[in-house]
């Protein structure tokens, strides 16, 4: 009896093995499959109908200045304007008459309007306009780990070269993107956010963390509030909150504000001459 029910235990501990060895192996990781995912899984409004766009811009110290100075604050000095897939232009807008004094003032306003909306464009065309899969170079290396997979390529705009890493998570979900600049020995961390509208992930925003010489500089967050108009998503503001490694708990705060958006206009985009 004692043999008998060694043998029997000793068929059961191997059955367990394989059932376990069979089950722990991972499933095949299929590279294709995985950036069609991604390819599926965002919204994006390249992948819309919609072929041009324009909205107004203002943000919340130039609406004051308007206020004070025209007693209207439905002013915007600047227009943002789309083209599918990926020009994305900025133009200034006609506005009442000003004093030398107040203009000078003026146009200190709106250029750093200009500059808070070049600051989000790279990543407003990542996540929002074109698509995270189209932002990945062709020539990419793909890392597989236990929790996320990597995606690495480098990029080269003017002579400098820029080494991109994705972090995703194997739903196609990204987590963070990592951007290095050997040669100015500086990185950029980014985070983005976002939530599901029916079957899409939306972009809401993303965190940023920039380093230059392995040090923190400048941290930055950025909440998109979005509205549905003419059956797509739609930026109405955004939230953008700034600090600086040079002014300790000192937090810069300022809002973005889309207005009247217009759709599919009879716009027509002419490729400079080179």
């Amino acid at each position: 009896m004692k043999n008998k029910y060694f043998f029997k235990n000793q068929l059961l501990s191997f059955v367990l093995i394989l059932v376990t060895s069979l089950y722990s192996q991972e499933t095949p990781f299929e590279e294709q499959a995985f950036f069609k995912k991604i390819d599926q899984s965002y919204y994006s409004l390249g992948a819309t109908k919609t072929k041009n766009f324009t909205v107004l811009l203002t943000n919340l110290r130039t609406e004051a200045f308007a206020k004070e100075n025209w007693k209207n604050s439905e002013i915007f000095p600047l227009q943002l304007i789309w083209f599918a897939s990926d020009k994305v232009f900025i133009a200034e807008q006609g506005v009442p008459s000003l004093n030398d004094s107040t203009k000078k003032i003026f146009v200190s306003l709106v250029s750093d309007l200009k500059k808070q909306v070049t600051g989000v464009l790279y990543d407003l065309k990542r996540f929002y306009f074109n698509g995270i899969d189209k932002s990945i170079s062709q020539d990419y290396l793909l890392r597989k780990s236990a929790d996320s997979v990597e995606v690495k390529f480098t990029s080269v705009y003017k002579g400098d070269s820029t080494n991109f890493t994705y972090y995703f998570g194997e739903n196609g979900l990204c987590l963070k993107i990592v951007a290095e600049s050997p040669a100015k020995n500086t990185k950029v961390e980014t985070y983005p956010h976002f939530k599901i509208v029916k079957t899409k992930w939306l972009v809401t925003g993303w965190d940023v963390q920039m380093s230059s010489n392995n040090k923190i500089e400048t941290g930055f967050i950025i909440d998109i509030k979005s509205k549905m108009y003419n059956e797509i998503w739609v930026p109405s503001e955004m939230l953008i909150t700034v600090q600086q490694s040079k002014t300790p708990g000192a937090t810069y705060t300022d809002v973005i504000k889309f207005r009247n958006f217009l759709l599919n206009q009879p716009l027509q985009y002419i490729q400079p001459a080179k």
